[in-house]
């Protein structure tokens, strides 16, 4: 299960909640990576790789809190989230530049002084 933030294409294969109002956005990420397993039942397939089917999917019921809980639920878990967002743009940007340092250091292109 991922946040896509980006417009995306998927195919029939891969079930998406597009959420209208960002509000629920934390609080149902949690909620459907608790449903995993439940999910593994409803699907078919191996036991690593499983497909619920769209109609299947469709008919799953999630019960939702008040708003006002998800406000205070919200209030503890976004600055969480945004620490993970961080954190992974910071990988992705010392991974490219591992990648393009580490040939140079290895060929002797470029040194590090002691």
């Amino acid at each position: 299960m991922t946040i896509n933030t980006k417009k995306a294409h998927t195919n029939q294969q891969i079930n998406s909640i597009i959420l209208y109002d960002n509000k629920y956005l934390e609080y149902l990420f949690f909620k459907i990576k608790g449903l995993y397993e439940y999910l593994q039942l409803l699907g078919s397939g191996g036991t690593t790789t499983f497909n619920v089917n769209t109609k299947t999917f469709s008919n799953i019921e999630i019960i939702m809190p008040e708003l006002k809980i998800i406000a205070k639920y919200h209030q503890i878990v976004k600055p969480i989230f945004r620490k993970i967002e961080l954190n992974y743009s910071q990988i992705q940007t010392l991974t490219k530049t591992r990648d393009a340092l580490l040939p140079k250091l290895m060929s002797g292109q470029i040194r590090v002084k002691e």
